[in-house]
């Protein structure tokens, strides 16, 4: 984004109720040169791509950066006044009691300090718990009885101690999860492995062993957040689900939390679905799932991640159980949700989105679908390389299915001399290409049916890194390798492992 095209994007992001208070703003100051930058709020609005020089040529600013910079700050003010964010909410309470203090007006502002207190109290603020028992130090001479000055002024020094001792307790967590947990993150991201050995010394932290009862709870969530790294990194699953499901309970039981940070809320619940899948409890897996839509929001950014977060987790569970039906059931909330947020959405996400649509759309039955996802995941390479060879393995798949080997044929020709420039050949696209290239010779069935068993054997050796090395994205190859092999339906294959891994955990 441009400096150039910043008031388009701030313009472009208001939602309907930010326009709304915007348009009441304007129209009660309607004085002076206010209706001119209403006129041009409008022309901006009306624009799909920002075009500077045509606005220029509409208005005649003397200086049309400073017309920019104003229309921008007038916008800013608006969404500041009406933000209901709570820890604004508290920030303006604060600045309400200092200029009573300040004024002189104490009887006014212990009436707010003691409103202010309980709702701090509630939502655990001890920022500004610290800094109310400052203001409450401050009136007290002026409001209490000389009798009863030394006693109150005892009880707001006890609160501003208490606060003190359980913002040191959040701080110090937030300090190891900003500190500790991002520097593994950091070396994650570097070797594109998880691993054990990354969180070995964190996982005996003193401080990760503190009993919850003795933290508050925005003290536990981060607790939380920081052992929900470590269960990933350890690929421990099932520990990932209890943390998850525990951090979960802290939010929905203080939704202060999910007001202030909707989003986390959203990830750590759709991360909660993805552990149960991995751990084969699709029933509650798709149960925490489908709850991800009973959460609402204004904010785009909120809707956008119950959308990724809602979209994987449901074609996940439509790969591992072979049950379409609420996929079929949420497709046009899928269609619509992906056309809206596909141009916010980082392009190695909307790709693994796209990725996963192909194989689910193929389960569904609706072929056509199916590869027009996939193609679009390897025409525009983006995120993980492993996608857009996950993406290439299901277009030589739908292109045996269609009987057309030239195209088999041609895909492989294409994607070589990709390899060759600048693509690095992933190993399983590369192997599975070059089996499909000598499978669509073989003439005869029984030598087609040995071939896909040697074939079957090698690639179950690959996926034996499992999650480690995101073999799942390849599982589908297995599926489709056994279904040609038992001469049965793809879905009939994956209907069949989940059944049998019911009756296991049964």
């Amino acid at each position: 984004m441009k400096n150039s095209e910043y008031l388009f994007y701030l313009v472009h992001s208001l939602t309907k109720a930010d326009k709304d208070n915007f348009m009441r703003y304007m129209h009660t100051r309607n004085r002076g040169q206010l209706p001119k930058y209403l006129a041009l709020y409008r022309a901006i609005e009306a624009q799909k791509v920002y075009d500077e020089a045509a606005l220029k040529a509409q208005f005649d600013f003397g200086s049309f950066s400073e017309a920019k910079k104003h229309l921008s700050n007038l916008l800013l003010r608006v969404l500041r006044i009406h933000n209901e964010h709570p820890e604004t909410i508290m920030q303006n309470r604060l600045t309400e009691i200092r200029l009573l203090l300040e004024r002189s007006l104490y009887h006014f502002a212990m009436k707010k300090i003691r409103q202010a207190r309980e709702i701090a109290k509630r939502e655990e603020r001890y920022g500004a718990l610290r800094i109310l028992a400052d203001y409450e130090l401050v009136a007290l001479p002026f409001v209490a009885s000389a009798k009863a000055l030394y006693e109150h002024r005892a009880a707001v020094v006890g609160t501003r101690d208490d606060a003190f001792q359980s913002l040191a307790a959040i701080r110090s967590l937030q300090d190891l999860h900003d500190k500790e947990v991002n520097a593994v993150l950091d070396r994650t991201s570097q070797s594109g492995r998880f691993s054990a050995d990354l969180v070995a010394e964190l996982e005996r932290h003193e401080l990760l062993a503190i009993p919850d009862a003795k933290l508050p709870a925005r003290a536990r969530s981060i607790k939380y957040r920081i052992w929900n790294i470590i269960r990933q990194h350890q690929l421990d699953f099932e520990g990932r689900a209890h943390v998850l499901r525990s951090m979960l309970s802290v939010f929905e039981s203080n939704d202060f939390l999910i007001r202030e940070e909707p989003v986390r809320y959203v990830f750590a619940l759709g991360a909660y679905a993805l552990s149960l899948s991995v751990i084969g409890d699709y029933s509650s897996a798709l149960e925490a799932t489908l709850k991800l839509l009973q959460i609402k929001s204004d904010k785009d950014t909120v809707r956008r991640s119950v959308f990724l977060n809602f979209a994987s987790n449901l074609s996940s569970y439509t790969l591992n159980t072979g049950d379409v039906a609420p996929f079929r059931s949420q497709m046009s909330y899928l269609t619509a949700s992906l056309k809206q947020h596909a141009e916010n959405t980082p392009a190695g996400t909307l790709a693994y989105i796209r990725y996963l649509f192909a194989i689910v759309w193929w389960c569904a039955g609706n072929v056509r679908q199916a590869n027009r996802f996939a193609k679009r995941v390897v025409s525009e390479p983006a995120g993980r390389t492993n996608l857009q060879a996950a993406g290439k393995c299901f277009l030589l798949i739908f292109a045996l299915e269609q009987e057309d080997p030239d195209l088999i044929a041609m895909y492989a020709r294409t994607w070589r001399r990709l390899w060759q420039k600048k693509a690095p050949e992933f190993e399983l696209e590369r192997t599975f290409t070059n089996f499909m290239t000598r499978f669509v010779d073989l003439a005869g069935r029984q030598d087609q049916k040995e071939a896909l068993v040697r074939f079957h054997t090698e690639v179950q050796q690959y996926l034996a890194g499992g999650f480690e090395v995101r073999a799942d994205n390849f599982i589908f190859v297995v599926h489709w390798l056994e279904a040609k092999i038992q001469e049965k339906a793809l879905v009939a294959i994956v209907q069949e492992k989940y059944a049998a891994q019911v009756e296991v955990n049964a």
